[in-house]
């Protein structure tokens, strides 16, 4: 999936023992989200309502969602859309939200409706999970408590900048490769749930590592 960077800055209270205290609210994720696709849709290419690609992404994109129980849309407030980028680019990324985005090089490679399901299950799951909120949460704590222990340890602004960064590099990657792996295992059960074959996403772990040897794959699934 892609990293995205939203210019959007946190702080929040929230109570209980396992509380994440800098995560933004589920509001302030559709605001982000919504205000992050409105610039992508200016300056990308945006395939029509009645492109096929698009008409296809919705159709599946909603065949997915239905898949949720009553409890569960009731008490989800994302805002989903499904969009086409016309762009070369073999990706697809979901917004904190609801906005999902597949570009016409990814797209184009599928052999089946079932690898399209696929990806869209793993795109959903991302902001079903809310794993952009998370990782504004982590962020922001290594951050404040890297600034506490600087403050007393004693160590200079420019030192803790370059600790900050050499630490949030390492811990970070972690991190998103284990929200990968989660948004595989429930995207996968959502994919089987909506009637997909889920070979479907097997393949799709093939064409990535096939990408990926060819030294043009995206850091994907």
């Amino acid at each position: 999936m892609r990293n995205l960077v939203l210019p959007f800055v946190f702080v929040g209270v929230a109570s209980g023992a396992s509380a994440q205290w800098f995560k933004p609210s589920k509001a302030e994720q559709i605001k982000a989200g919504a205000d992050y696709a409105a610039e992508i849709r200016k300056k990308e290419k945006i395939l029509p309502d009645s492109d096929p690609r698009v008409v296809l992404l919705r159709q599946v994109g909603q065949q997915i969602l239905d898949t949720r129980t009553a409890a569960e849309k009731k008490n989800e407030p994302w805002k989903f859309t499904f969009d086409v980028i016309d762009s070369k680019e073999v990706n697809a990324f979901a917004v904190p939200g609801g906005p999902i985005f597949f570009f016409t090089g990814l797209i184009d490679k599928f052999q089946t409706i079932d690898e399209l399901a696929g990806v869209m299950g793993h795109e959903i799951i991302h902001i079903r999970r809310e794993h952009w909120a998370s990782a504004v949460n982590s962020a922001q704590e290594k951050e404040a408590g890297l600034i506490f222990l600087g403050s007393i340890f004693g160590v200079k602004q420019e030192q803790m900048t370059i600790w900050q960064a050499i630490k949030q590099v390492g811990i970070d990657v972690a991190n998103g490769r284990g929200q990968e792996k989660e948004s595989d295992e429930y995207g996968f059960r959502h994919v089987v749930q909506a009637g997909y074959n889920p070979e479907g996403m097997a393949k799709v772990f093939e064409m990535f590592r096939a990408l990926k040897g060819s030294g043009s794959s995206p850091e994907f699934l």
